[in-house]
């Protein structure tokens, strides 16, 4: 595939993700689309591009614009281990299965998938593999996870790699070492407080850390083996499964600011929020997004293989 650029279409682009880790490569994303509206105010605050509003499901297939490659991050619930998976069945599906009927007429040439693990034993992944055959795709499916990469953050996710212009390879993943923790996170003041948190507190209240004690995730950032769970929408909300909470010099226990989260997702140091938003508002946006760095490095192996 003789190209010296592509145009993408970013499908489900909540924060920007995609958009991020395309950051110097020959991509430009002409199109974006969620229906999140507080998303899509992050992803025009930060890329001065404000995605489509617009229902997937039922998208009329003349108002895609063309585009080189299609990335799709579908919802992810029908999939996890917490959501009801009803894969198929559930209706947060029917954009992915509209999607894919459009693609099956459009064939862009480059498509790729990204989803939770759940989705590698799915129905809608077998789907999007009929989908790929009939339309003529070569294809590898490959789990790629941040501590690969040196990210001391576990979020395994399950990726799909499909070109019309000759086969494409997997990336190349050299064994690296984890990246100490400390080197992600923000100086945290005697008072409970980070720089640049707004709102209340991130420290636990006393009564949460003795009545649910060691069922947290507790993890000593100056450890050099430190790795985090992975994060959710529900880190803030959810006490349990929802992410991991550090330890302070003082021994309580704290959540993760924003900031430092956008930075073990990848994000870039000017990355922010608008004003207004609230600490949930902003845990929930990011937990709904992807590692920027696992993308990237999915991307740079493409344009490798394919330039």
């Amino acid at each position: 595939m003789e190209v010296t650029s592509w145009r993408a279409i970013e499908f489900f682009s909540g924060i920007g993700g995609f958009r991020a880790a395309c950051h110097g490569l020959p991509i430009e994303v002409v199109a974006a689309y969620d229906q999140n509206s507080w998303a899509n105010l992050v992803y025009n605050f930060n890329f001065g591009h404000r995605p489509i509003v617009r229902n997937l499901d039922t998208i009329p297939i003349d108002l895609i614009p063309d585009a080189d490659i299609w990335w799709l991050s579908p919802p992810c619930t029908p999939y996890t281990m917490r959501g009801n998976q009803r894969d198929l069945d559930d209706p947060r599906a029917r954009s992915l299965i509209h999607l894919l009927r459009c693609l099956a007429t459009r064939r862009p040439p480059i498509v790729l998938v990204e989803n939770v693990m759940g989705f590698a034993r799915s129905r809608a992944r077998d789907l999007v593999q009929e989908t790929l055959a009939g339309a003529a795709y070569a294809w590898f499916e490959q789990e790629l996870d941040p501590t690969w990469i040196g990210v001391p953050m576990r979020r395994p996710r399950w990726f799909i790699c499909a070109t019309r212009g000759g086969a494409p390879s997997p990336p190349w993943l050299p064994k690296v070492s984890v990246r100490p923790l400390s080197h992600y996170l923000k100086r945290f003041s005697t008072d409970g407080k980070l720089d640049t948190a707004r709102g209340p507190d991130l420290v636990l209240d006393p009564d949460l850390e003795a009545r649910f004690g060691l069922a947290f995730d507790r993890v000593d950032p100056e450890d050099p083996d430190a790795l985090l769970s992975c994060v959710t929408h529900g880190y803030g909300k959810s006490l349990l499964r929802s992410g991991s909470y550090l330890r302070t010099e003082e021994g309580r226990l704290r959540r993760m600011s924003p900031q430092e989260l956008l930075s073990l997702f990848g994000f870039p140091p000017s990355f922010s929020f608008p004003e207004g938003m609230t600490l949930r508002q902003r845990w929930q946006l990011i937990g709904n997004s992807l590692s920027v760095d696992c993308v990237a490095r999915l991307l740079v192996g493409l344009v490798q293989g394919l330039c």
